[in-house]
């Protein structure tokens, strides 16, 4: 039996076209069904990425001299100590507020996360590790701000249909692991202390009430403060005073 090429060579055609529109179609889905999500999770709001932002500096803060909230008062030195140590008195955690003399209120807490388990830690504890470095590569998997940084930086804006797959899951775990933190209005900012300590800073003072801050060291999460009526030049002056003990090897 012979095969007319040409009528071949339409069917093959027509076979092609189904494919690539199948191809579409799922990848739309795929689209629309990420960005449904992303809106569940932050309604109206573009998913911004990370800001750097320079810390100013005691020497550039020239206003303040301490900052009073009821019976707490950052002057010089706030001792944050996550210590492991049985001698140790370890940090607890702690909210302080107070009504300024302007009639302002002013909240801080502080909450201590030295021993809750890393995002990392529990990330491979539910999934397979080689899933995961193939996911988030491997470098990222090395501490949660590094983790958490590149999760903030992926954004389902950036997606299209020709978008591969890997960039689709990795957008869907990203909307996941964002709906972890509350996101402040004014941006999402990510900073490092002299101390080496990292942070990232969700919302601006002049668009927000509050501001929430997590501090990281090499491996995880430290503490989560939140600031509540606070100017940046106050955030600023009190993360210059915090001087954190770390835990000495074998502790």
């Amino acid at each position: 039996m012979k095969f007319n090429k040409k009528a071949v060579g339409i069917l093959l055609f027509i076979f092609l076209i189904i494919a690539a529109l199948t191809f579409l179609l799922s990848k739309a889905y795929s689209l629309y069904s990420i960005h449904t999500v992303a809106n569940e999770y932050e309604p109206n709001k573009q998913f911004s990425r990370l800001i750097p932002r320079e810390i100013q500096t005691l020497d550039d803060i020239t206003a303040l001299s301490k900052i009073e909230l009821g019976y707490f008062s950052a002057k010089s030195s706030i001792n944050l100590s996550p210590s492991v140590s049985p001698s140790s008195k370890k940090f607890k955690n702690y909210y302080f507020s107070a009504e300024t003399k302007e009639g302002t209120f002013k909240g801080l807490s502080i909450k201590d996360k030295t021993s809750e388990v890393s995002l990392v830690s529990k990330s491979l504890q539910s999934q397979d590790q080689i899933k995961l470095e193939e996911l988030f590569e491997k470098g990222n998997l090395d501490s949660d701000f590094d983790l958490v940084k590149l999760c903030l930086n992926t954004s389902p804006d950036t997606l299209t249909l020709l978008s591969s797959s890997h960039d689709f899951q990795l957008a869907m775990s990203a909307i996941i692991f964002r709906s972890i933190f509350i996101i402040y209005d004014g941006g999402i900012f990510e900073f490092e202390l002299p101390s080496g300590l990292k942070g990232i800073q969700f919302g601006d003072p002049k668009e927000s009430h509050t501001v929430a801050i997590f501090l990281y060291d090499n491996r995880k999460a430290l503490f989560e403060i939140n600031f509540a009526q606070f100017s940046q030049q106050e955030i600023d002056f009190f993360l210059n005073t915090i001087d954190v003990n770390e835990p000495e090897l074998g502790e």
